[in-house]
């Protein structure tokens, strides 16, 4: 099996790592991962290639497997070059669930508790790493 890297530059390149996201955290259930993952691969990929767009910290690489083109591994890096909450911390709200609905309330509350000690930990410059594997590849060193 050969494995090549890449640097993310196209919006389209998302549904690769998406999917590998998708293999990666569905099994074993992993609830925090069902509150970010929203309603659909789709949706999820829109969001995430928005977020990549808004955010100028935002570098992700990838690996594929050359004989499937399939990706296998992937990895945002955020480089703060300076304090990222220095006015505290951002209001994230799960809005890609439907406003009022038990899942959007369970999800804010969740994503909020996340987030609320990010100051204190991460507050001045850092480099923070989100790794995803597919569990199909977890095993060889990817």
């Amino acid at each position: 099996m050969t494995f090549k890297l890449h640097e993310q530059t196209r919006d389209d390149e998302f549904a690769g790592i998406i999917d590998c996201e998708n293999a990666g955290y569905s099994e074993p259930f992993n609830g925090f991962w069902e509150i970010l993952r929203g309603p659909s691969a789709e949706e999820l990929t829109e969001r995430q290639t928005m977020w990549h767009s808004l955010d100028p910290s935002s570098r992700w690489l990838y690996v594929t497997d050359e004989a499937t083109g399939q990706v296998v591994g992937a990895m945002e890096w955020n480089i703060y070059e300076e304090n990222p909450y220095a006015d505290g911390v951002p209001d994230f709200p799960a809005d890609w669930w439907p406003e009022d609905s038990p899942l959007r309330k369970i999800s804010d509350y969740v994503l909020k508790e996340f987030l609320k000690d990010r100051p204190h930990v991460m507050g001045k410059p850092h480099v923070r790493m989100y790794p995803k594997t597919s569990t199909t590849s977890q095993h060889n060193t990817i």
